[in-house]
């Protein structure tokens, strides 16, 4: 597996190219095959100071191996920028949607079907909360339940690693009605935390 695409980076790399084009070199490889392409074109890049256009559909790939990242929907480029920032703070609705199912986190099913937009009495809102860098590994959820006295409660999670840095998310219920919602949404935001209120459950 992936012969093919290493005999024609060998064959690129002999004219001693500055630059090099990669189209969809990962596509239809088997997750093994792609680590082993990834780590060539990364030591190619590093030993041979050549540079990488890589042309993908595989949000995977783009997260593990580009330094920077150019979104094109029909034929224009609606967002660039550096991989990490493109994915975490995504400022176009294609490039939110694209990044959405490498970064996102779904709501189980069982409170899915239960979200409503306006809050209910004795209810809980869900937020979502990112977290990058060092906040995404640190035990903020625990300091927070701590510093403000509200509980707070884990509903999903996940953390990732994009461009190399540490990257997560997370969905919490806390009680809807004040100083509740508030008070977690003011404490995460002196964090430099991002959340944002998905809806709220009974």
């Amino acid at each position: 597996g992936g012969q093919k695409q290493r005999v024609g980076i060998a064959r690129a790399l002999a004219t001693d190219p500055k630059v090099l084009l990669c189209d969809e070199a990962t596509s239809a490889l088997d997750p093994e095959t792609t680590q082993s392409i990834l780590a060539l074109l990364k030591q190619v890049n590093r030993e041979l100071g050549v540079t990488i256009l890589l042309i993908t559909h595989e949000i995977p790939v783009i997260k593990e191996i580009c330094d920077r990242v150019a979104v094109i929907e029909g034929g224009r480029i609606v967002e660039e920028g550096e991989t990490f920032e493109v994915f975490t703070r995504p400022q176009h609705p294609t490039t939110a949607r694209f990044v959405e199912t490498v970064t996102g986190v779904e709501l189980p099913a069982h409170l899915a079907g239960r979200l409503r937009e306006t809050p209910l009495a004795g209810g809980s809102a869900v937020l979502r909360v990112t977290f990058s860098g060092a906040n995404a590994t640190a035990p903020v959820i625990s300091r927070l339940g701590s510093t403000i006295g509200i509980d707070v409660n884990i509903l999903a999670g996940r953390i990732d690693a994009i461009a190399g840095k540490p990257f997560g998310s997370l969905l919490v219920s806390v009680p809807s009605e004040e100083p509740g919602l508030g008070a977690v949404l003011g404490a995460l935001k002196g964090l430099e935390l991002k959340a944002e209120v998905i809806g709220h459950v009974a």
